[in-house]
Formats: C-alpha cells, structure tokens, sequence
C-alpha cells in the first residue's frame, strides 16, 4: 500500500491513463516473490510508448515517511478496534453470565450436597467440636474480665486473644472444606499450627514472654513502615506520614534499648526464653513439643507458596492426570479436617489446664472423646470416598471412560 501510494505519483507524472489500478498491480509484482517480466495487457498505454521509472534516494525518504504515518494511522486504529472490541466483549459476557451463573449456582449446590452426604458426619464433628471450644473460651474471658490480680495477666490475655484467632481460622477451615477446598483448608491449618504453638509456648514461658510478644509489635511496625518507604512511590502512594515514622523510630530505639539488639531479630521475642539470639519458628516449635507435626507443617506449606510442589501434589484427587486442579474437589478433606480437630482442642486446652473442678475435668474428657470421634469419621469418610471411587473406575473401564468421582 505505501509503495503503490509512490507509483501512482510516478505514473502520474509519466503520462499512464491507468495510474491508479496500474500503481496497485506493479506494487503487487514487485514486492511478490516471483521473478519475471510484468505485462500490462490490462492497463495499456499509448503504441511505442516507453516509460522509465526511477526511484531516487528522495524517494526512499518519501518512502519512510508514508510508511511511519500509514504505521501511526494503523496503531490508532488497532488501538480503536480493539477498546471497541473489548467493550463488546465485556458487554456480551455480562449479559451472558447470568444465565452461566444460575448454571454454575446449580452445579456448586448440588455438589455441595454431594460432598455433604459424603462427609456429613466427620463435619458436623468438627462444627460441634468448635462450637464447644468457643464456649470455653468465652468462659475463659468472662473470668479474666473478673480478675483482681494486681500485676497485669499478659500470658492469659494473651492465650484468650490467641484462642479467639484459632477458632476463627478453625471456622476458615470448615468453610473451605464445606466448599471442597481441601489444599486451602491445609494451608490454613498451618496458620492454625502457628498459634497453637506460640499458644503453647506462652503457656510454659509466663509473664515476661508474653509481655516481650505483645512489646514486637512495635518490631513488626517498624518492618512495615520501612518496607513501605521503600516502595509506595512505585505503587503511586502517599509517603509515610511523618510524624507517625518519628514515633515509630522513637518506639523502636526504646524497645531495643529495653530488651537488647536481638530482640529486632526474627522472633526476637522469644531470644530470651530460648537462649538463642536468633531463633526461628522451628525453636519455638520443639520447645512446644510441636515438633511431631513439623512433616505435616511442611506439607501444608506447599499449598501456600508458589513451590513447583505444590503443582504435583495429588491429595484433592484421585486421577491418574497430573494436572492440577483448577476447582472444588470432595477428595482429601481427612487431613485438613483431622488436622483441624487436632488443634483447635490443644489451644483449648491451654486455657483450661490449670482448673481441677470436676466440671472441667468432665467437659475437657468430652472434648477429648468428640475430637477422636471426629478423626476417625474423616478416616471413614476417606475411606468409602476411596471405595466409591474404585467401584465406578470398575464399572466403566470397559468403556474406556476417564472418571474422577471426586469432582462428583
């Protein structure tokens, strides 16, 4: 198109009467990948007639230029198809979702009462067995409130804000694995882990540990005003407001000039207890007594970063495929869940531990009893999930048909 815009000035000015198809059908033999003479059967010219076309290095110039403004004439154009095309898009698909959303509505109901028959008992454990936990732990607060104690209580308060947590990711835990979500339950377990432990740990440590967990907190502000000023201008934020970074550096220095140096380090709060200057969770964790769990630990942090793990485990499926899942699945709920049952009852436990009424020790032997019938109903449940599966894959091998009963 550029080069026919030059040939027809040139046979133009060479007196062609067809300069106009004529520029079209030489620009087209001469950028054509066929070599040879071109005929001008179609656009004749005047008998004995010779026509010189020379191109110059003017030309060439002329060249660039028609080419860069057809070049911008063309990205604005683009550019104006394609915002076209994109609200036509966007149109069409809303309009269209809502009849995709009625059938995805029934398609996600009538696999959540699929994976509720299938399930029912072991969740409905769980869901007791949490409602029971928050009963002791609203027991638990309503005799803090009442204490007259004159020091300040830091390790009980803190073990009741701890508990408060542990039953709110225990809840996050039923409703991912309400919904077949049995990586996201696992990784939220690991949250759950983490409290249990430092809930132990705290437990054991007293006072002061207490006291120096809840002073980090100015640590952890400190990280997190440093981290901003190093990128909100990047983000297009505002910077850091300054007088709350004055306070903070203020709170900082007196908090390292209180507790020492280490104290800025990872779990600088717990150097003390542990003798250690750098410790890290794993510290925490063995003096806990948590250490058991530490295969389980790692295995659910695979479902929370991006680890080339995370895309082979096969615990939400049944499948011989090893391509992840992109959804909902009614497979490996007994971990998270069991899991879950596991150690929603230790942090309960930590706030009860130093009562001897009959009461508790009745209540705390119930709990006891619930949580192991609550494990072996998702043992169960995994089980005949297992054999179902294992049944269909029989009944239709002979068809040569791929079925996945957990996506059922």
């Amino acid at each position: 198109m550029v080069l026919e815009q030059l040939l027809r000035k040139k046979l133009k000015e060479a007196g062609v009467q067809a300069w106009r198809n004529g520029a079209k059908a030489l620009a087209q033999h001469i950028i054509s990948k066929e070599a040879g003479e071109f005929h001008w059967e179609d656009y004749p010219v005047e008998e004995d007639k010779h026509i010189r076309i020379e191109f110059t290095k003017d030309d060439g110039v002329e060249l660039e230029r028609i080419f860069d403004k057809f070049q911008g004439g063309l990205d604005d154009a683009v550019s104006k198809m394609a915002e076209a095309a994109v609200d036509k898009m966007l149109a069409r698909y809303r309009k269209d979702w809502h009849q995709y959303r009625r059938a995805e509505d029934r398609y996600i109901g009538t696999f959540r009462n699929n994976l509720e028959d299938r399930w029912g008992e072991a969740l409905d454990g769980l869901r007791l067995l949490l409602d029971l936990c928050r009963d002791e732990g609203e027991k638990f607060y309503r005799r803090l409130e009442k204490s007259k104690a004159k020091a300040t209580p830091y390790a009980r308060i803190l073990l009741s804000r701890l508990h408060c947590r542990a039953c709110q990711v225990t809840s996050e835990i039923i409703t991912l694995l309400e919904n077949g979500y049995a990586r996201g339950a696992m990784a939220r377990w690991r949250t759950l882990h983490e409290i249990e432990v430092v809930a132990t740990f705290i437990s054991e440590a007293g006072n002061s540990a207490a006291k120096r967990y809840f002073d980090y907190e100015i640590v952890e502000a400190k990280r997190a005003k440093d981290q901003y000023q190093e990128n909100y201008e990047e983000l297009g934020y505002e910077p850091f407001d300054p007088d709350k970074a004055a306070s903070i550096e203020e709170d900082f220095a007196r908090i390292l000039s209180q507790y020492g140096s280490e104290f800025r380090n990872p779990y600088g709060w717990a150097s003390e207890f542990l003798g250690n200057k750098s410790p890290r969770f794993a510290d925490i964790e063995r003096v806990a007594g948590a250490a058991r769990m530490r295969s389980h630990y790692k295995f659910a942090s695979y479902n929370v970063h991006a680890s080339p793990k995370s895309l082979s485990l096969r615990m939400d499926t049944f499948s011989e495929g090893t391509w992840p899942i992109a959804g909902a699945s009614n497979a490996g709920l007994e971990e998270p869940g069991q899991n879950a049952a596991l150690t929603i009852l230790r942090v309960t436990y930590l706030l009860t531990k130093n009562l001897t009424s009959l009461d508790n020790s009745i209540i705390m032997n119930a709990l006891i009893n619930l949580r192991d019938d609550t494990i072996e109903a998702f043992g169960n449940c995994a089980r005949q999930l297992a054999d179902d599966d294992a049944d269909i894959r029989s009944a239709v091998e002979e068809f040569d048909i791929e079925v996945d009963t957990t996506l059922i």
